[in-house]
């Protein structure tokens, strides 16, 4: 049976993805450095930080194109440290990517489902799409593959603010109504604070502060991350600005 996690609630099950000290270093440096966190069932859990914390490093290194130097990935209690990338997706890990990868001379029809309500352009060329609807397209590709876990890399990069609700409301519906467990990179602090049952902040490679949204927002830590200062109150007028709430 599929359960969902509610914003704020506790849960005993077995974490469904386990993070734990992970150390990733390319020649001398470091980019990820003993990151370890917990990806809950039914849960949208964020990753968040400043341009070059780590955290498309991080992404890699879960879903399989790096491996790391230190440390280890469980999923359903598995350890998948040393598993080849295509393994991973085979038992469940479906990711979309930064920067869409998807086959431009294809149709949509070669991409898509249904459910992100873009039937109607599903003869399109993927090249002749607006970039949200590319993007919705590279989300369905992600979902085809029935994943236990979706992990989407900056899902809302680049869109307008219609594009970016939308964008909200799909995720939401996939873990309400597919019961899928969401893992997401992403920029938009609102977008993150609305959506996230969990949230971690990396900072130079670093896990520096991780919690409920709230917890987050208040933590000294992550206001010197963003803005080099420990200013809060600072933050959170960045965070409601982006949230589109007025002060």
């Amino acid at each position: 049976m599929e359960t969902t996690l509610a914003r704020g609630a506790h849960t005993t099950a077995p974490p469904l993805l386990q993070v734990d000290s992970v150390t990733l270093a390319f020649g001398g440096v470091r980019a990820l450095s003993g990151v370890g966190f917990a990806v809950q069932p039914g849960s949208i859990t964020a990753v968040i930080g400043p341009n070059g914390a780590g955290k498309t490093s991080l992404f890699n290194t879960i879903s399989g194109f790096y491996r790391p130097s230190k440390g280890s990935i469980r999923f359903k209690g598995q350890d998948i440290t040393r598993i080849p990338a295509p393994q991973r997706a085979r038992m469940g890990l479906g990711r979309s990517f930064q920067n869409i990868a998807l086959f431009r001379g294809m149709t949509v029809l070669d991409n898509i489902i249904d459910f992100l309500e873009i039937d109607h352009i599903r003869h399109a060329p993927v090249s002749a799409l607006s970039y949200g609807l590319q993007k919705r397209v590279e989300m369905a590709r992600a979902l085809a593959m029935q994943p236990e876990i979706l992990m989407l890399d900056e899902p809302v990069a680049g869109m307008n603010r219609e594009e970016t609700e939308d964008m909200a409301r799909f995720i939401l519906d996939v873990r309400a109504e597919w019961g899928v467990t969401v893992l997401m990179v992403e920029h938009d602090m609102g977008m993150v604070m609305d959506l996230s049952d969990h949230v971690v902040v990396l900072n130079f490679g670093q896990v520096i502060a991780q919690g409920v949204p709230a917890e987050v927002q208040a933590d000294p830590e992550v206001g010197r991350a963003y803005l080099g200062s420990g200013n809060v109150d600072e933050l959170r007028a960045k965070l409601r600005a982006a949230a589109g709430v007025a002060a």
